[in-house]
């Protein structure tokens, strides 16, 4: 009786995992959340909405329709502002015989923000021989690459910055972010934005793909380098300030996701 009961608790955890299996490479990695998020902000002059997303890493395991999902989801958010915070490429140099460039670019064109798209560099952006046409991409789906540079949008009372990629370019820790009232960064990588850019009162990143495993006790091992502690999610830093981190849209290295689906942050920024 006690092997009849062990042999059926085997199969069981057996088909446990291998159900979470699928589900990790064909079910998660399908899916796109909007996760939205409201910020109170002292520096903050007027409510506005920043459409986040990042780490599309198309390729290999992301495609146009994974792109296409993206486009629309944020279309229907109506977002005063999109970022897009790096890694739109996973290795250019092994995919870019899959990746369309008329096609993926007008998708991206097709994204609308009365205030503007921004972007800036992703190290996959910088690595695999994809800085030969990253720039060039997002200028024609429409979207500012910030490398270490600000822009002043005084109709939101806000200096937008955005700084090369840590881990493979050459970011500006000394970059000015202006005399708006609120002073916002975007770096891919969230460890060492939130050490280094003690200004901005807001911090934009990705990078982390929340570990792709979204497990408390398991995430933190699948965190690549430039992490810091994060994850995903908003975090105080103190003194009014706070780091957004998204974990991204597509997958790397491993093409799986499990409880940490792919998502696009509708940031909504008021007055704290």
């Amino acid at each position: 009786m006690f092997r009849h009961w062990k042999g059926l608790l085997a199969a069981g955890l057996a088909a446990l995992l291998g159900g979470s299996a699928l589900w990790a490479r064909f079910g998660e990695t399908g899916r796109l959340v909007l996760r939205r998020e409201e910020i109170a902000l002292p520096a903050a002059t007027r409510p506005f909405s920043i459409a986040l997303f990042s780490d599309t890493h198309l390729g290999r395991h992301g495609d146009a329709q994974t792109l296409r999902r993206v486009a629309d989801l944020i279309g229907e958010q109506q977002p005063d502002l999109v970022i897009f915070a790096g890694d739109f490429f996973d290795s250019y140099d092994r995919d870019q015989a899959l990746l369309d460039p008329d096609e993926l670019t007008a998708i991206l064109a097709e994204i609308e923000a009365p205030f503007g798209k921004y972007a800036v560099w992703g190290n996959h952006d910088r690595g695999g021989g994809a800085h030969r046409v990253y720039g060039e991409w997002m200028e024609r789906g429409g979207f500012v690459l910030l490398q270490n540079q600000a822009v002043q949008l005084p109709e939101l009372g806000l200096t937008l910055g955005g700084v090369d990629d840590v881990l493979l370019g050459r970011p500006d820790y000394q970059l000015p972010l202006g005399d708006q009232p609120l002073r916002l960064l975007v770096c891919h990588e969230p460890g060492p934005a939130e050490i280094r850019f003690d200004s901005a009162h807001l911090i934009l990143s990705g990078h982390t793909h929340g570990g792709q495993v979204g497990l408390p006790l398991v995430r933190r091992l699948f965190l690549p380098p430039g992490s810091g502690s994060y994850a995903k999610g908003s975090y105080p830093l103190g003194d009014g300030r706070f780091l957004q981190v998204t974990s991204g849209v597509g997958v790397t290295k491993v093409p799986a996701r499990l409880f940490d689906p792919p998502e696009v942050v509708l940031l909504q920024v008021v007055p704290g």
